[in-house]
């Protein structure tokens, strides 16, 4: 069986044979002929199987069972394969893991959709035919050229890995042609300084306003800072180290000062105890962010009362402010406060000059109107900011019982110094202080201010 790839497949073959040979027996097919037919059966590719599994049914005078040949996985068998990373594991040098959310979220509504009586999901893939495809096209409610494209590249890779390396087909029924036109892309919007600023300092939980802060700073996506471990970090030196990304491309660059004193901080008062192999960032439970955070940002935004209307309205010309937006406000803010191409490019990880030019009539704007560049990240976030370094009395502070501090944030409202997650309830709890080595020592009364 020369065309099975790993146990799992070669088992599914041999059954195949030993079904067929019971038949052969039971239906007194010559010896040699049933040999030569379980022979080529064993040796047949997927794509050439079912004329094996043809050609043993005449010898069978059209009595192979239907049980007997192969199970053809449907739509969404395959596009679930896909998803899950089953297909990325099996075949890593054709297809590349990735994060799967959209795809698998754009799958579960296309296999629902009703094609002429059965549901995308449940046709066979070696059935699915332009007509189910364009069926399934007309009957998304998005008139948007770019969602409806990226709905069509779904159904079109699905289809594409059932050709190869699946093998599952011989060619995929769409033709050239098929993909909707993505269009002309929505503007969006960045966030000011001052709004920023705002942002930073709100009743937000100090865990997302880290990861806020982090990204409109250092330019990186998303996807990539979620899954940035604490070990990719060197706060000593002042630098982050990315290996895995969107575009294949390890990358290392150095830290503002102002992140780096900040991430310090965050570390030692949020994150007692953590391994370097945990995540720099999680929620104010200590889970992973999900993939998508959009809402959850807008809201922040909201609360902190940054309420202009272009971040947060949605028309036929811009879209509403996402957390990618940061990105772009990283960008933005850079070339308008002088930062060359090569600068930004090395935090962001752009390739091409066309994908930062998007960003020049934006940071021109914004250096006509003077926004100025974001405040250093230690400083905006009041839990972050340093502890008081001079004490009047000369006196050493006792540091044990540091949960009963209170400190006076900036927006003049009277906090409790941080609550972790428990390690194993999950649930917020008081832990002891760290002592942190400060010259001079820290004085006992955190000073009046």
């Amino acid at each position: 069986m020369p065309h099975c790839r790993d146990e799992s497949a070669a088992v599914v073959r041999a059954k195949l044979l030993a079904k067929l040979a019971k038949q052969f027996r039971t239906a007194d097919v010559n010896e040699r002929r049933a040999i030569e037919s379980l022979r080529i059966v064993a040796s047949a590719s997927e794509r050439s199987l079912r004329p094996a599994l043809l050609a043993a049914e005449d010898l069978l005078g059209g009595r192979i069972h239907a049980n007997v040949g192969p199970d053809v996985p449907t739509f969404s068998k395959v596009g679930q394969q896909w998803t899950n990373g089953e297909i990325a594991r099996l075949y890593p040098d054709q297809v590349k893991p990735k994060d799967y959310d959209d795809d698998a979220a754009r799958l579960t509504f296309l296999g629902g959709l009703d094609v002429g009586g059965v549901k995308l999901g449940d046709v066979p893939i070696d059935q699915v035919t332009l007509d189910h495809a364009e069926s399934a096209m007309r009957q998304l409610p998005v008139r948007r050229p770019s969602t409806r494209r990226h709905y069509a590249q779904t159904i079109h890779r699905v289809l594409s890995l059932a050709v190869y390396p699946l093998r599952l087909i011989a060619a995929s029924p769409l033709p050239r042609g098929f993909m909707p036109k993505a269009g002309k892309p929505k503007a969006f919007s960045y966030l000011y300084p001052s709004e920023d600023a705002a942002l930073m300092a709100s009743g937000v939980a100090v865990h997302d306003r880290l990861l806020f802060g982090f990204l409109d700073r250092e330019g990186a996506r998303y996807g990539e800072a979620r899954s940035l471990p604490i070990a990719a970090f060197d706060l000593v030196r002042g630098a982050v180290r990315l290996d895995e990304n969107k575009t294949d491309d390890p990358r290392a660059w150095a830290l503002d000062p102002g992140v780096v004193r900040a991430l310090q901080a965050y570390v030692e008062r949020y994150r007692v105890g953590a391994k370097p192999t945990d995540l720099m960032f999680v929620d104010e439970h200590g889970d992973p962010y999900p993939s998508k955070l959009a809402r959850r940002f807008r809201a922040a935004l909201r609360k902190a009362r940054v309420d202009r209307s272009e971040l947060h309205a949605s028309t036929e010309a811009r879209g509403r402010i996402r957390v990618h937006d940061l990105r772009g406000t990283f960008v933005t803010l850079s070339l308008a406060n002088g930062r060359t191409e090569t600068w930004v490019a090395d935090r962001t990880g752009h390739r091409s000059s066309a994908m930062i030019n998007r960003y020049r009539r934006a940071a021109r704007s914004a250096m006509e109107l003077g926004l100025g560049a974001l405040p250093p990240l230690d400083e905006a976030i009041p839990e972050l900011a340093p502890l008081p370094q001079h004490c009047p009395t000369g006196e050493r502070s006792d540091l044990d019982n540091a949960s009963q501090v209170m400190e006076t944030s900036a927006i003049g409202e009277m906090t409790e110094w941080p609550k972790v997650p428990d390690s194993k309830s999950g649930v917020p709890a008081r832990v002891p202080w760290v002592r942190i080595p400060l010259s001079p020592p820290v004085c006992s009364t955190l000073d009046a201010a």
